[in-house]
């Protein structure tokens, strides 16, 4: 089975990271597919972060899905909890968590869309700093960082899913 993968570039250039993007490029995939972050990882010969017309169009899909089914929602005026005690606490209780799952969704899409010039400055400030370690002699073990990313998203899809 490893010798499959012995010769597949991508695989061998995913396991063996050279820099902090390649490194971070699980966390950057999937924050990519699930519209929070729109760029992706590209090597060129140095890696760098570059802006994805996908990255954008997922997020407006979620956005666009999510505010169909809080409009639906509310004006069908069911909810899961109404649907079993239709009291007026429980009808306030509906009316508070669609006002606030709403006002989360949205911070949590469109703050990413308008810091996201943030981000890229983060992920340069921290290869500037790897590449000044390097140039006193420290060198920065990327492999055990994507080792540890694949365990922490191992763990999460196992336990939090």
């Amino acid at each position: 089975m490893a010798s499959i993968f012995k010769n597949w570039k991508p695989f061998k250039d995913l396991m063996n990271p050279t820099d902090i993007y390649t490194a971070q490029r699980p966390l950057l995939t999937l924050s990519l597919v699930s519209g929070i972050v729109p760029y992706k990882v590209i090597n060129d010969g140095t890696s760098r972060l570059r802006i994805s017309i996908f990255g954008f169009t997922i997020l407006i899909i979620h956005l666009s899905l999510f505010g169909f089914c809080y409009v639906k929602t509310i004006t069908v005026h069911e909810s899961i909890v109404s649907y079993f005690f239709k009291t007026e606490i429980s009808v306030l209780g509906d009316t508070l968590q669609l006002c606030i799952g709403l006002i989360g969704i949205c911070t949590v899409f469109l703050y990413s869309l308008m810091q996201r010039h943030k981000f890229v400055l983060w992920f340069c400030i921290m290869a500037k700093i790897d590449e000044q370690l390097k140039e006193i002699g420290i060198e920065t073990d990327y492999q055990s960082t994507l080792k540890f990313i694949f365990l922490v998203l191992l763990v999460k899809f196992i336990f939090f899913n």
